[in-house]
């Protein structure tokens, strides 16, 4: 099985909570000028533009094992 090239299914992507809610973070800060490195969960399961933007040809990509 392939698995698409998309943050969501990134083993770089770490899960943190912050006030209370749940955010995200690329190891390798492709994401996000507002809060450098964080973005809404939103963003990566519909990606928008900026989560599109930074997973197009990203060279940190590496599969979630899970």
């Amino acid at each position: 099985m392939e698995v698409k090239q998309e943050c969501r299914f990134c083993d770089e992507l770490g899960r943190h909570l912050r006030q209370g809610k749940e955010w995200f973070r690329c190891q390798h800060g492709r994401f996000d000028t507002v809060v450098p490195r964080y973005f809404a969960w939103s963003g990566i399961r519909q990606p928008n533009k900026t989560v599109a933007a930074a997973q197009k040809d990203c060279p940190y990509f590496k599969v979630h094992p899970k």
